[in-house]
């Protein structure tokens, strides 16, 4: 399977499900959407055909990407695009085939399921799944296996300690940006000549030929400056081959054709890194020690907070004396040059624990127009959110522990975040952002009234014990006058303007 001429891009037209080549989806206006039954094969899937167009159709500057979000690519175009290329990018090209390795070993056997993210590796005895069968994949179609291999090389967590991870870390949040349709979806993320220039300050010589085509040499040390846009982009830092396909059905999509069992897969070889290549597709964050940068890395989900809590970190750009942040160089290119156009954000990444995938997280959010022309606005309403999570969670905390009952105040904690998700989502999506005031007072009062509704039902079994009664009063009182200063701190703010 060629990713450049064949159809292999799984898509919904007017509710019907297809393969679509990469041509079809570029050159025509159709209504297509991505369809797969993981959310975050959706998400790979995007930002694989997002990299696939950045590299081959690269627009010189903002007016030419403004006509390709307008407009189809010719036929011409198309072809005139990929007549160098193509060949680099089949999945089972003789020499160099897409993102594997054929030195790998013949007997490095590993199952097809272990390369879905979140999948146990049958031939494993380490490897385990958190929320899904031992045994569910046992033979993916091609389109299935290049979207499983592009994520794990790019966006999971190393299979193990002995191999390398991706170049944005362990488990990175990506962010894209969406538009109407498939083909909107992709030029919405693929970033002008003269916009990458600014932003990924690479060396003029930067390698930029695919890591299966010059692979990366054992036991080597490089900075991240010598890597070449279309050499990161298909980062691929394991040794991996596909070595027999035969007819069947996909046990992901249900496709019928080609499909894969075994794969084969090498031990790591060693290399070494030097910095941080500046992935367009990711936030990220550092700490600063000394007045210096520090532990700059890219943002990822640490805990089981939900996504909103770390807008601020996707959409800001700013430090202060303990931290910094920066948001991704496709969300930068669009408050730069494409915020006439509705802002529709989504948000994919895992939570994990090593090699351990815990959860996948990939959702969409969206924005009124007007939140980019002064994001401290956006900040405070975030702060509010996680100020009044804090409130309950401190007055659930000091009555747990006056009565001695453990657990209350992360209780409290998680049953607040899923009363408050729709206010937060819907608070984003409706918000008058040139009367901020007013919303945010609007939402700290709707926010709070479910702060202490939580509080009341979590705290429900225990006011029947006279011996807790009195702790109970004391907590759920204090915490009413705590939110109710904030409201009114809110309000003062809000009538003195």
């Amino acid at each position: 399977m060629n990713l450049l001429t064949d159809k292999w891009v799984p898509v919904q037209e007017r509710g019907r499900f297809k393969q679509a080549s990469l041509e079809e989806v570029l050159c025509h206006n159709s209504d297509l959407s991505l369809s797969l039954p993981r959310n975050d094969l959706e998400m790979a899937a995007l930002q694989l055909l997002v990299s696939l167009t950045q590299v081959i159709w690269m627009p010189k500057d903002v007016s030419e990407l403004r006509l390709r979000i307008k407009s189809p690519l010719s036929p011409e175009e198309y072809q005139s695009g990929i007549k160098e290329r193509k060949h680099w990018f089949d999945l089972e090209h003789p020499e160099y085939p897409f993102m594997q390795d054929r030195t790998t070993p013949q007997t490095a056997f590993a199952s097809i399921q272990g390369i879905f993210a979140g999948m146990p590796d049958e031939k494993s005895t380490s490897s385990h799944a958190l929320f899904v069968e031992a045994s569910q994949i046992s033979y993916a179609c091609p389109s299935c296996t290049t979207l499983a291999v592009f994520n794990r090389a790019s966006c999971t967590p190393n299979y193990s300690g002995k191999h390398k991870g991706s170049l944005r870390g362990g488990a990175p949040v990506t962010t894209l940006l969406l538009g109407n349709n498939l083909r909107e979806n992709i030029w919405l993320n693929v970033m002008s000549s003269e916009f990458v220039k600014k932003i990924m300050p690479l060396d003029e010589n930067a390698n930029n030929l695919p890591v299966w085509v010059n692979p990366i040499k054992n036991n080597s040390s490089f900075g991240v400056q010598t890597i070449g846009l279309l050499r990161g982009l298909f980062w691929q830092p394991i040794h991996i081959l596909f070595h027999n396909w035969e007819h069947g059905v996909c046990q992901l999509c249900g496709t019928e054709g080609k499909v894969h069992g075994d794969y084969l897969r090498a031990s790591d070889f060693k290399y070494k890194l030097n910095g941080v290549w500046p992935h367009p597709h990711s936030p990220r964050v550092w700490d600063i020690k000394k007045g210096e940068r520090d532990r700059d890395r890219f943002l990822s989900f640490t805990t089981t907070a939900p996504t909103w809590t770390r807008l601020n970190e996707m959409l800001l750009e700013k430090q202060d004396k303990k931290k910094g942040m920066q948001s991704a160089g496709v969300i930068r290119q669009y408050e730069k040059h494409l915020t006439d156009i509705p802002f529709f954000l989504a948000v994919g990444g895992y939570r994990n624990k090593q090699a351990s995938i815990l959860e996948r997280r990939h959702e969409g959010f969206s924005f009124k127009q007007g939140w980019q022309n002064d994001k401290n606005r956006l900040t405070k309403f975030i702060e509010r959110g996680l100020e009044i999570k804090t409130l309950l969670r401190k007055k659930s905390y000091g009555f747990g522990k006056s009565v001695g009952v453990e657990g209350v105040a992360n209780e409290t904690e998680t049953k607040f975040f899923t009363a408050t998700e729709m206010l937060v989502l819907s608070t984003l999506r409706e918000m008058n952002w040139r009367d901020s005031k007013a919303e945010l007072l609007s939402f700290t009062e709707k926010a709070s009234k479910a702060a202490v509704k939580v509080f009341d039902e979590t705290t429900r079994p225990y006011s029947q014990d006279v011996r807790m009664i009195s702790h109970l009063v004391r907590a759920r009182n204090s915490l009413s006058r705590e939110l109710k200063k904030l409201i009114t701190s809110n309000k003062e703010n809000a009538d003195g303007d």
